[in-house]
């Protein structure tokens, strides 16, 4: 890539394999030393601006909240609501607002354009959290990465600093209208675009139906055995829609017909790569550690306390474990 240009991918995934090709073909070419190219994912690109921009507007004094950051500052919004006392998983529900809240802004929707009479109460209960929210980071400056996008095309318009001389986009199946509107400013400040079509039609595609999501996962991995067995140097990639929430099952089923071994020894893993990785707090040290927070609290549910004294990373489990089962009975 020349001087100046920025490619930038429409995930992590594929930003680091770009990179990694990148760093091979150097190697190849028998090089010792290289420049590392400007490769970046579209959440890095943004991040990366956003820190350019801190030289150009330190008198605004606003922060930029990480996705974690902001789902807390969603879920203590909800938990301060009238609604929490009626949820179970208030975790689960911060979590969708804050993709709905992504998603308005992504296609350029405001609070004021919906009608809460047309709205449904969950609906009314959304818009509700959302002015909260939003008056909640307006009052402690605070901004999200959902607002970015729109942060970053008024200082480009304004002309406070400029954007990089040529970008090339790599990736993205679909440009949000926020998206759009951000590169048509980049373009009009001198930023020149070029968008990359990397996939080449298929040379054979055939639909299949099955009568479960279990099947259909259970095939997907037999047809994985299979093209790897006669392509050991080939590289096979399924997509999984919602593998965020399916994660446990995908690799319980790919590791049924790929790695048997691994159900006896969890130890013998490797022979496949899932993109997204299991949420720190789902390991059980954290989840315990978690919950020993949440106890000092005094915000604990009876189902948490039993779990917590029956923990095996509490200080002597062995030597309490009896006096803590029958705890537990009573």
């Amino acid at each position: 890539m020349s001087a100046g240009t920025i490619l930038v991918s429409g995930n992590q995934r594929l930003a680091r394999t770009l990179n990694r090709i990148y760093e091979q073909k150097q190697i190849r070419d028998g090089k010792l030393t290289w420049e590392t190219p400007d490769i970046l994912s579209w959440s890095a690109w943004q991040q990366k601006a956003w820190d350019e921009s801190l030289i150009h507007c330190d008198n605004e004094k606003q922060a930029l909240l990480s996705n974690h950051q902001a789902l807390l500052v969603w879920q203590g919004t909800i938990e301060r609501s009238v609604e929490a006392n009626a949820m179970l998983q208030l975790h689960q529900v911060a979590r969708r607002a804050q993709e709905a809240w992504l998603l308005m802004y992504q296609w350029q929707l405001s609070l004021a354009e919906i009608n809460p009479s047309l709205s449904s109460e969950d609906n009314r209960a959304f818009l509700r959290w959302a002015s909260t929210y939003q008056e909640y980071c307006k009052q402690h400056h605070w901004l999200d990465t959902a607002r970015l996008p729109d942060k970053l095309s008024r200082y480009y318009q304004s002309g406070i600093f400029s954007p990089p001389p040529r970008m090339l986009l790599l990736g993205f199946d679909e440009l949000t209208p926020q998206q759009q509107s951000l590169f048509d400013v980049m373009k009009k400040a001198g930023c020149e675009f070029d968008q990359i079509d990397e996939c080449s039609p298929a040379r054979q595609m055939r639909r299949c139906r099955y009568q479960d999501g279990d099947r259909e996962l259970a095939e997907a991995a037999k047809w994985c055995l299979v093209q790897y067995t006669e392509a050991p140097e080939s590289r096979i990639a399924v997509i999984v829609s919602d593998l965020e929430q399916q994660r446990d099952k995908v690799q319980r089923i790919f590791d049924e017909v790929l790695q048997p071994a691994t159900l006896i020894n969890e130890g013998d893993g490797g022979a496949y790569n899932i993109s997204i990785g299991r949420p720190l707090s789902e390991w059980p040290l954290v989840h315990a550690f978690f919950m020993l927070l949440d106890f000092a609290q005094d915000h604990l549910e009876l189902n948490k306390v039993v779990s917590l004294i029956t923990s095996p990373y509490l200080q002597g489990p062995l030597e309490e474990l009896e006096q803590r089962y029958q705890l537990d009975a009573r």
